[in-house]
């Protein structure tokens, strides 16, 4: 009977190692996974598709455009744009803003003047604008491009330029550039990803120049980020081609809201499940404040 008893507690005490190394081996494996780089090098302990996207986020610097416009989509050195042939100004313009860029400034805006692309066909050029009326309004802003030269020079050429009343181009056009690079500042990520240009589905009454560049009624602007506590947010603005009453604060809205304007498809690459979890929905105090 002792040994009976004797072989028993030795069987009782192998099945509890075995046990307890199976534990011990689960943990390890639970640890291993909450700590392992996902999609880019994040480290992230949590299985929502928000922790997975990777810390490049230049490939989200792109929209789906709408069908019913013209386009060509032209590569520059810091930004991409679709220009439109017809209207003679871009459809959208699209970029990324990140803080070690605006920490680093390497040439002034007065280096560079704005001019035609040559290649591209129903580029407008400096006659058009001249004594029209409107400023040569920026689509990426000559501020987020203090980081290159080439870069510089590409965000003067006209097909990232569309007229802009001086009311708006100086008024709350720039206080929402101003807003986005603030946000790149606090973002947890360091990089704003903007999509901007001019709302064209409810036509337009006028236009400049000899190459008769559409005057657009409106323009808008959308932003991808990141919270302080890591998750992704986006926020939308739709401003009058004119003076803002209210500023941006009343021309916010979701981008979802934009895309039932403009009819174009932003951040295209994101997850569709998370576009429909982001895009829904906007926050204006954390965007303007970082917190």
């Amino acid at each position: 009977m002792s040994d009976y008893l004797s072989k028993m507690s030795r069987r009782r005490k192998k099945r509890n190692t075995i046990r307890r190394t199976i534990i011990a081996m689960c943990l390890l494996l639970v640890v291993v996974a909450f700590f392992m780089p996902v999609d880019g090098g994040e480290v992230s302990g949590s299985s929502s598709s928000s922790s997975q996207l990777p810390v490049n986020w230049d490939e989200y610097a792109v929209a789906a455009t709408n069908p019913d416009l013209d386009e060509v989509i032209v590569d520059y050195k810091g930004f991409k744009v679709s220009f439109n042939p017809v209207t003679h100004i871009p459809n959208w313009v699209a970029w990324t803003i990140t803080a070690d860029r605006l920490n680093n400034p390497v040439v002034s805006r007065n280096s560079a003047s704005f001019t035609p692309d040559r290649r591209v066909s129903g580029c407008a050029v400096p006659a058009d604008y001249r004594r029209s009326g409107y400023d040569r309004g920026h689509m990426a802003p000559a501020a987020d491009m203090k980081w290159d030269e080439q870069a510089m020079k590409d965000c003067f050429l006209f097909t990232n330029i569309a007229p802009q009343a001086t009311s708006l181009n100086t008024g709350a056009w720039n206080k929402l550039e101003q807003a986005c690079r603030n946000q790149a500042s606090v973002d947890s990520l360091g990089t704003v990803v903007v999509i901007c240009g001019p709302v064209m589905t409810s036509g337009y009454t006028s236009t400049i120049g000899d190459t008769e560049v559409v005057v657009p009624p409106a323009f808008f602007k959308v932003a991808l980020y990141r919270r302080t506590d890591g998750t992704p947010a986006t926020i939308g603005f739709i401003m009058n081609n004119g003076k803002v009453d209210g500023g941006m604060q009343k021309c916010a809205m979701t981008v979802d809201q934009v895309e039932a304007v403009t009819g174009h498809d932003f951040f295209a690459t994101l997850p569709d499940s998370l576009q429909q979890t982001i895009e829904s929905n906007y926050d204006f105090y954390n965007f303007s404040t970082g917190r």
